[in-house]
């Protein structure tokens, strides 16, 4: 897999270990309590969109996710990533939000998309919802290297891409400048 930069180079990704390192520069920050569906092309697997909403309560059985269909649709993208992100002080034993995944995933299936896989991340911990082997994918979660998490932020931070904490900070970063912001004059 892999993203496009701005300036047309490619950034290569080997696998789920990237996800929880790459997710957070894809979207602009950190999310938390949040299902992240990322729309992969057909030649190289490369990111072509990705999209994130809130998760929908425990109770909400009936979630139509006809917008993330059509947003993947739009992207003319023909294989899906989905990722869940549970509340920040949640971990991955028992996999979150099980129902949201199984729904999510037979509504892409449904509409022709190859969901390559489902996984949950909490920080940097990630497990897949399809593996039950304990060896690749225990309870807890894996956990990339901290050199693998190193050469990954540097390479995506050297392409100008730095996330925020959380999408609250980055909607303040957002938000105009006044007129008379000493910064805009410089």
């Amino acid at each position: 897999m892999s993203i496009v930069s701005p300036d047309g180079s490619r950034v290569v990704l080997d696998g789920p270990s990237t996800l929880p390192v790459l997710i957070p520069h894809l979207l602009g920050f950190h999310p938390t309590n949040s299902l992240v569906v990322i729309g992969l092309d057909a030649s190289r697997s490369t990111v072509r969109i990705t999209c994130r909403v809130d998760l929908p309560d425990p109770g909400d059985s009936s979630h139509d996710w006809s917008p993330l269909v059509h947003a993947l649709t739009r992207a003319t993208c023909v294989g899906a990533l989905v990722v869940v992100y549970p509340a920040a002080d949640q971990y991955l034993s028992p996999l979150p939000a099980v129902g949201v995944v199984r729904s999510v995933v037979a509504d892409l299936s449904s509409a022709g998309f190859i969901v390559r896989d489902a996984l949950a991340i909490s920080g940097l911990r990630y497990r897949s919802y399809w593996c039950a082997d304990q060896g690749c994918c225990p309870e807890e979660g894996n956990e990339p290297s901290p050199e693998h998490v190193l050469e990954l932020s540097a390479a995506l931070v050297l392409e100008g891409s730095a996330p925020h904490a959380c999408r609250d900070e980055l909607m303040l970063a957002l938000v105009p400048r006044a007129a008379d912001d000493p910064f805009l004059g410089e």
